[in-house]
């Protein structure tokens, strides 16, 4: 996964009131990602999980 320019094949989505554009190649890999903002201890950030990961 890579911040990049979007091309007539993504798809985008809105969640929440947030843009998000997945490539149709990725669209399997993503489905089940969970996407934070995180500000603790150990800095502040995006973190992006599958389900099922610890």
């Amino acid at each position: 996964m890579a911040l990049d320019e979007s091309n007539n094949t993504d798809k985008k989505y809105s969640i929440n009131g947030i843009e998000v554009i997945i490539s149709e190649k990725d669209q399997n890999h993503v489905d089940s990602f969970m996407i934070d903002y995180v500000n603790d201890y150990r800095g502040k950030g995006l973190t992006i999980q599958s389900a099922g990961a610890c």
